[in-house]
């Protein structure tokens, strides 16, 4: 089975890339939302960000104040460091054991993980061919503004704390520049999924 990475910067359209993937067929697993799942659910990953972050990192719920970690992680690189020490080995753990999954059932030539990290968390060998989504910052502005209602500062900020996108464009087998149209994103993600079929073993 080919294994594909699907990582980018953020803003850049790595979920919509993979929504497109699904729809002709390849399995993605998510890793993004398996850590916010964990962080809401694991008694071990919350205990340790209590001990690290304090008690009002989550809410009265339960589940994660993710606004207050994200003001935290996005102005402290060595609190970010932290919180992906926690978290990255258990999704990674997750991820490794779902593609197998995937493989030891024989239904699927191909199945992908979304993950922002995948080069951070040094998980690039998990892959055969790792898709990096890439997208001008101008782009990346109006999009998060658009749609997560955040500030200028704040995007760039964000930014700023990631692997630079020109580096992971670098190390990817494939970039998909995301700037145009949904329209346009679909054909180069049908192109893609070409090039994939051409590639499985």
């Amino acid at each position: 089975m080919l294994k594909i990475g699907i990582t980018g910067g953020i803003g850049c359209g790595k979920s919509e890339v993979c929504r497109l993937l699904e729809q002709l067929g390849i399995p993605i697993i998510h890793a993004d939302l398996v850590a916010r799942e964990m962080m809401d659910s694991d008694e071990a990953i919350k205990l340790q960000l209590r001990e690290n972050f304090g008690n009002d990192i989550y809410l009265p719920d339960g589940t994660l104040d993710r606004q207050r970690l994200a003001k935290i992680i996005f102005s402290d690189a060595a609190a970010k460091k932290t919180v992906n020490r926690i978290v990255h080995p258990r999704v990674l753990d997750y991820q490794k054991k779902a593609l197998e999954k995937l493989e030891q059932s024989g239904g699927h030539q191909t199945a992908g993980v979304e993950a922002a990290l995948i080069f951070e968390a040094g998980a690039e060998n998990q892959f055969d061919v790792i898709v990096v989504v890439a997208a001008s910052k101008k782009t990346v502005v109006q999009r998060l503004q658009k749609r997560d209602g955040l500030t200028e500062a704040e995007i760039l900020q964000r930014i700023a704390s990631q692997m630079p996108l020109s580096e992971k464009k670098k190390r990817a087998d494939v970039v998909i520049h995301n700037d145009g149209s949904l329209d346009e994103l679909n054909h180069k993600v049908k192109r893609l999924f070409i090039r994939l079929n051409n590639q499985e073993r």
